[in-house]
């Protein structure tokens, strides 16, 4: 199963066949049920209903939805009916659950105040929220990764603020300055400070922060940014 991401939901459709020697007749519909369990995990349940009948037996119908924060690898599949006296038949199996990479970022702009030549330890006015739509999890080890650019004069681009200048952290870190970590232009560079979990909203993001850590003194007053081909990237 692959699952979709956030913030749907994917519905797992499958079918079971079961057989009763009094006569499929004697199978009572309403009780087939049907479930996905993993250790750790939610147990998930669904509806089940009557599809088709040959001879003693008869097969139903089962859907069962899966969030986008189901953990991956191997869930067991658990069904069962009763017939019209109350004995019950079951059976289970297996199945795989794909493991899903998938995040998006608000904003799409990271901002800073204006700045003179020679400051330092300029703190972003805006933070990066990374909010996780799979079931891949960040744990402290560096899976979330910044590819910085140079910050390029709009209206002299021969002047620039390099990607070396800045630093960046999870956004409670209050010395991100100093012990945030130091970008680089066109380099993956790992954000060790960043967790991000899989789960349902609000128990899924992360804010990521940044800091201006040096201004050169030879800058010119325009704006200075990295967009188009030049975009910072921020990745799993």
């Amino acid at each position: 199963v692959s699952i979709n991401p956030a913030p749907s939901t994917t519905l797992v459709t499958f079918t079971f066949t079961a057989r009763d020697n009094n006569g499929a007749a004697d199978l009572n519909d309403a009780t087939a049920t049907a479930s996905f369990s993993k250790a750790g995990e939610p147990t998930r349940t669904g509806t089940c209903f009557f599809l088709s009948q040959a001879g003693k037996e008869r097969t139903y119908s089962c859907t069962i939805n899966m969030q986008y924060y189901d953990d991956d690898g191997t869930w067991n599949v658990a069904v069962s009916i009763q017939d019209l006296a109350g004995l019950i038949g079951s059976s289970s199996s297996t199945f795989t659950v794909s493991l899903l990479r998938d995040i998006s970022l608000s904003p799409l702009t990271i901002n800073f105040p204006t700045v003179a030549p020679e400051d330092v330890d300029v703190l972003s006015t805006s933070l990066t929220t990374i909010t996780n739509n799979g079931n891949f999890e960040v744990p402290t080890n560096g899976n979330v990764q910044i590819t910085a650019s140079d910050l390029i004069g709009e209206t002299n681009p021969a002047e620039t603020i390099l990607a070396s200048n800045f630093r960046s952290a999870i956004s409670t870190e209050i010395t991100i300055c100093t012990t945030g970590t130091s970008l680089s232009a066109g380099s993956g560079i790992a954000i060790p400070s960043v967790i991000l979990s899989r789960g349902p909203p609000s128990s899924n993001t992360a804010d990521i922060s940044y800091c201006l850590t040096s201004v050169p003194s030879t800058l010119s007053t325009q704006f200075y940014s990295a967009t188009g081909g030049n975009a910072w990237l921020i990745g799993i």
